[in-house]
């Protein structure tokens, strides 16, 4: 079996554990251009053997998360999805929201 981890740390960092490689991965906004992101991918392994074998698999998730961004753009520039908008069950996630937004730029303005 594949065993993966993943932990988001705030602004634009994220740490995976892949099949026993380590993955660094930053996001930093394109100026200018609100709807693209710019992604860098760093992976670890204890050894290039290892990180060799793993290679393949890692290319494959990677563009597997790449294709799955790309289809929710699309739906998201279609005009049929309502931003914003979240689902009664989605508490965590608005609660996530707004307490990202609260850290990184502080109380909203009234």
């Amino acid at each position: 079996p594949i065993f993966g981890a993943w932990l988001f740390v705030l602004p634009n960092l994220s740490l995976s554990i892949y099949n026993g490689l380590l993955s660094i991965n930053t996001y930093f906004p394109v100026p200018e251009e609100p709807d693209r992101t710019l992604i860098l991918w760093y992976h670890y392994a204890n050894d290039d053997e290892h990180c060799r074998r793993n290679s393949e698999f890692h290319q494959r998730v990677s563009a597997e998360d790449l294709d799955a961004l790309k289809y929710l753009s699309i739906g998201v520039q279609s005009g049929l999805h309502e931003r914003g908008s979240l689902l009664p069950e989605e508490e965590g996630t608005h609660w996530f929201q707004q307490w990202w937004y609260k850290t990184m730029f502080g109380e909203p303005s009234k």
